[in-house]
């Protein structure tokens, strides 16, 4: 009896992974909707802010300051589209669709690219990021999920990471063509630029693999020194290009390195990051650890196979493990060696090790499973299980949790505004963005830091102003949230306030008089003196 595949025709396997890209979507939607709305933060808005910003022109752009990873690339780029599609509702549920979606083919096309096996590569990239999803149900493994889609938290460090390694893979000897090398400087370029992990998590781990495929010898003509150079390049245009905006006013940077890395500290990240992964991580996400257990044994199993039938490691697949385990230890070692490892929240800088594992198990599978992607049967049955994974996700989507939130907190707090005909305050970075996004009413509120001076993060400097007619005015400011302010200091710098209520549960200090007077002045001059030689400073009235 014949036991071969049966062979189906390629338009059936092209059937198959859209309906997985589909279950992506529905699965990525339905994560959406359970996070959105409850954990909406200032950190979510911001890109949608710079698009916003950007769309409107009321305002000159060189106010902004970014963040140290700036994340202009997939995320503000592909926030901007998506707010020019969807009008003024949020883009942060179609982002995280977009991130899912960009995953599933990023992952399909550099499996394929690594193990040149067609249609089961591109399959196989749809059933880990399904996978992935699946998990969303069980224990806190959608709040990791959540985080790799959303916009500002390095997943689209990944993404490019993907990309990077698409472009380059292929033979040791050969060199990329011209359109596909001018496409890969694009990417490192974007990837640098944008966010610093792109460098040490995907950049440099796929130069070691190229160098190892060169048999340790980047001096030979081939692809790893045409990537060398293409990085040197990509370095030496994102340093222009910043010193270029530093050098004409545009833009502030946030610092790469904000602390000291003295052997104190980085034994305290250390220590901290082994407590946080014990108590909070491995418990929550038992699933993922599950999943890069398993790959990481398919792997080893492979890997002794081929020992015991005396088969060389063969030279393509070189890259793919300088790639994923130089990629595992710079994600995390980084953390723990810069001192950025505070707490759980920081499993940021950690979102590789989501993807890697699966992607480097599959990378050694699918060469010897590349018939199940032309095996009807297979398809069909792969096919079934993405159609119950839309049936089950269907269920979970509910328009009203894709749109901007108006809690009662909101609403107590419109209304005190309107009553008292307020119109500009202070506040911290968190309540800032979030109530200037979510309030119904014409208030705008300006961040500071504890001590009430003004806070230039994730925000454009030139907000302190009205904008009118082409100029910029000052408005009188006369309250403050101090929620999360120091009071103390607030009124070393300010004075008593005039009155103070409690409103949605927050404190509402209210000035009047001279005292706003005093308030307004003192925060335009110091907003002033850091927009001085910036583009678009001449627009300012000057307060008298």
């Amino acid at each position: 009896m014949d036991d071969s595949p049966v062979t189906s025709r390629p338009s059936l396997a092209g059937a198959i992974w859209l309906l997985g890209m589909v279950a992506v979507g529905v699965q990525a939607l339905a994560l959406s909707c359970r996070y959105f709305q409850p954990w909406l933060s200032a950190d979510y808005i911001y890109p949608q802010l710079v698009a916003e910003d950007v769309l409107a022109g009321s305002y000159p752009l060189s106010g902004w300051t970014l963040s140290s990873a700036p994340y202009l690339f997939p995320d503000i780029a592909v926030a901007f589209v998506l707010r020019v599609l969807g009008g003024s509702g949020p883009v942060l549920p179609a982002y995280v669709v977009f991130s899912y979606l960009a995953l599933a083919v990023l992952t399909g096309w550099s499996l394929n690219r690594a193990t040149r096996t067609g249609s089961t590569a591109w399959l196989g990239g749809v059933a880990l990021v399904n996978t992935l999803l699946g998990w969303q149900a069980v224990g806190d493994h959608a709040h990791y999920l959540w985080l790799f889609g959303t916009v500002g938290f390095h997943g689209g460090a990944v993404l490019l990471g993907l990309a990077n390694f698409a472009l380059w893979a292929g033979p040791e000897e050969s060199r990329p063509s011209r359109l596909r090398w001018c496409a890969a400087l694009a990417v490192l370029v974007l990837g640098i630029f944008s966010d610093t992990l792109f460098l040490s998590q995907s950049a440099l781990s796929l130069g070691v693999g190229l160098w190892a495929q060169a048999s340790w010898n980047w001096r030979r003509p081939g692809r790893v020194r045409t990537y060398g150079k293409t990085v040197l390049i990509a370095l030496g245009l994102v340093l222009v290009v910043r010193i270029g905006l530093a050098f004409n006013g545009w833009f502030n940077f946030s610092k790469v390195v904000r602390y000291v890395p003295t052997p104190a500290a980085v034994g305290r990240a250390t220590e901290d990051f082994v407590r946080d992964l014990r108590v909070t991580l491995i418990p929550g996400a038992w699933g993922f650890v599950a999943t890069a257990v398993v790959s990481f044994f398919v792997v080893g199993i492979i890997w002794w196979r081929d020992q015991r039938q005396s088969k060389p490691i063969a030279t393509a697949q070189k890259p793919v493990i300088g790639y994923v385990l130089v990629g595992l230890a710079a994600t995390s070692l980084l953390p723990l060696l810069a001192t950025y490892w505070r707490d759980g929240n920081h499993v940021r800088y950690l979102l590789p090790w989501l993807i890697f594992p699966g992607w480097f198990a599959l990378v050694g599978m699918l060469p010897k499973v590349a018939a199940w992607g032309r095996d009807w049967r297979s398809l069909v049955a792969f096919g079934a299980l993405c159609v119950g994974l839309v049936a089950t996700g269907m269920p979970q989507v509910h328009r009203s949790s894709l749109r901007w939130p108006y809690p009662e907190r909101q609403a107590q707090l419109d209304e005190f505004i309107l009553s008292r005909g307020l119109r500009h305050g202070l506040s911290d970075y968190w309540h800032a963005h979030e109530i200037n996004t979510l309030t119904r009413a014409p208030v705008r509120l300006v961040i500071v830091r504890p001590a009430g001076n003004a806070r230039f993060w994730s925000n454009n400097a030139f907000w302190f102003y009205d904008s009118e007619g082409g100029r910029l005015t000052v408005p009188e400011y006369n309250f403050i949230i101090t929620d999360g302010l120091d009071e103390s200091a607030l009124k070393l710098r300010f004075g008593e306030p005039a009155g103070q209520e409690r409103v949605g549960g927050l404190t509402i200090w209210l000035y009047a008089g001279p005292a706003a007077l005093r308030l307004t002045r003192q925060t335009e001059v110091e907003v002033h003196d850091f927009l001085r030689g910036r583009p678009g400073e001449q627009r300012i009235d000057v307060m008298p």
